[in-house]
């Protein structure tokens, strides 16, 4: 799951925000049955994943990363290395994989912060295979 400190801020003071802490985030991260990982891609807003026009139009709506410190690019290359890391951690057990979900700052060049919870899953001999199954 992906956390966004932009997803909270409305673009317009009287508006919604994109992702209300409420409806979003941390209420979906508490709710999953693990194991479960949070990953706040800090700088960037919910809708910045997506291209043109769309991402210019998504601006009407959810706040955008602003300024020289935004690399879409590299947002777009970290969000794809973080979700395939977490597929093949997850259902392929790979442990070097979760080593990136569990650290992900020292693998990604965007700033990002994380939590997670194994649910006293054992990774040393591999994890649960999905959501669905136990060892």
């Amino acid at each position: 799951m992906f956390y966004i400190i932009l997803d909270n801020v409305p673009v317009i003071k009287t508006g919604p925000a994109c992702a209300p802490n409420n409806m979003s985030n941390d209420r979906w991260y508490r709710s999953l049955y693990g194991p479960t990982f949070l990953v706040n891609l800090t700088d960037y807003g919910h809708a910045d994943n997506l291209d043109d026009p769309y991402h210019a139009a998504s601006e009407v709506m959810c706040t955008p990363c602003k300024g020289d410190i935004c690399n879409f690019p590299q947002y777009k290359s970290d969000e794809a290395t973080l979700i395939t890391s977490f597929v093949h951690a997850i259902f392929d057990r790979d442990l070097q994989q979760l080593q990136i979900i569990k650290n992900p700052q020292s693998f990604l060049k965007i700033q990002v912060l994380n939590k997670y919870d194994l649910h006293n899953y054992n990774y040393d001999f591999g994890g649960p295979g999905g959501f669905c199954t136990h060892d």
